[in-house]
């Protein structure tokens, strides 16, 4: 078993604390998938997860994926850790004191084992290929991310198969990431369900967990739960269920326990 950052978890920590708190960590050999609606923030769960595991668990991982650059990814991580404005970020419009803060995120994000690896529709067989070679330079990779797997692989079915038999194989954690395929801003309680994934809700049995994220401030301007995100897990194989809540920053585009945003903007996180 790789070691967590909580005695108490069986698997790897997310960093998120509710959430390792009811699922008690990722297991090596698991596949979890994250979905949201296209106008949730997707990536910033993703990129949650690698950046605690990489950055203060120090643990390699591997971060796929289909639609964004790295330099995109970049700059993501760096505002996230940072806690600096994405937009300032991105035109370098910055302040003496976020440059301060965009100094200690580089020097944590040079010194973590972290491989962004930019993949195209080539196909689950080249992309584990890849995955073997990254793993060889460290000689271990614990946690893969994939995000946007309906990019990489037509059916989406067969690529999930093959992921839980390459993990489960290898010993790897596989988080992937995936859009839902029916939108559910048309209803009145507008949470995704599992069956918002559309074709994907048919083989949640080759998964091990099901993470789903909704933010009411995005449907609902006027809600009370300004700045909170709620990430649902709908399906685990342990059998646990439930809803924990995150803090939001549309101006970092992070997420973060939801006890620690209100001291968001005094330091670096991860």
């Amino acid at each position: 078993m790789l070691a967590a950052d909580s005695p108490s978890l069986v698997g790897i920590s997310t960093g998120l604390a509710d959430l390792d708190a009811l699922t008690q960590g990722f297991e090596a050999g698991e596949v979890v998938v994250v979905s949201s609606s296209p106008q949730i923030d997707r990536i910033g769960i993703l990129m949650k997860i690698v950046l605690h595991v990489a950055c203060q668990l120090r643990l390699p991982t591997l971060f796929v994926s289909a639609s964004h650059e790295e330099d995109y990814l970049a700059s993501r991580a760096l505002s996230g850790i940072g806690r600096i404005s994405f937009q300032k970020l991105r035109t370098a419009l910055l302040s003496d004191d976020d440059w301060d803060r965009l100094t200690v995120a580089l020097g944590m994000l040079h010194e973590a084992p972290i491989t962004v690896l930019p993949f195209g529709e080539h196909g689950i067989s080249d992309l584990t290929e890849c995955i073997d070679d990254v793993a060889s330079k460290y000689g271990a990779l614990p946690l893969i991310v994939i995000d946007s797997l309906e990019h990489i692989a037509q059916d989406k079915s067969m690529a999930l198969r093959a992921l839980r038999k390459y993990a489960l194989k290898n010993k790897r954690l596989i988080v992937v990431g995936t859009g839902l395929e029916r939108d559910p801003g048309h209803r009145v309680d507008k949470r995704p369900v599992l069956e918002d994934l559309g074709e994907w809700a048919r083989v949640c049995e080759d998964i091990d967990c099901l993470l789903l994220i909704y933010n009411d401030q995005l449907y609902r301007p006027d809600t009370a739960d300004v700045g909170i995100a709620e990430l649902i897990v709908a399906k685990a194989r342990s059998g646990v269920r439930g809803t924990v809540r995150l803090g939001y920053s549309f101006e970092t585009l992070s997420y973060e326990n939801h006890r620690e945003t209100s001291s968001a903007r005094t330091r670096p996180s991860i």
